[in-house]
């Protein structure tokens, strides 16, 4: 538990960032936050989707449209699991 709350801390600082258009800094601070997530979530969690999304707006950002495509791929996955379980 304790580590999810660090990814939740770390991803609302990347978020503030991508928000001021700092890019390259909500990058690594966003992929910091996905790497616990992906440790310490079940891989269909909510979290994890809204983490790839942050991302795939990150690298939308950063101009990089494959990365970004490949993120919101993932978390559009997870969105539909989540869906289709209810």
């Amino acid at each position: 538990k304790g580590h999810a709350n660090t990814a939740t801390v770390l991803i609302g600082y990347a978020e503030s960032q991508r928000k001021r258009g700092n890019h390259a800094k909500a990058k690594p601070l966003a992929e910091r936050a996905l790497a616990i997530q992906e440790k310490a979530l079940p891989p269909r969690h909510p979290d994890l989707a809204d983490t790839l999304e942050t991302l795939a707006e990150i690298h939308t950002g950063l101009g990089d449209t494959k990365e970004a495509n490949r993120y919101a791929s993932q978390a559009k996955a997870i969105r539909e699991k989540l869906s289709s379980s209810k």
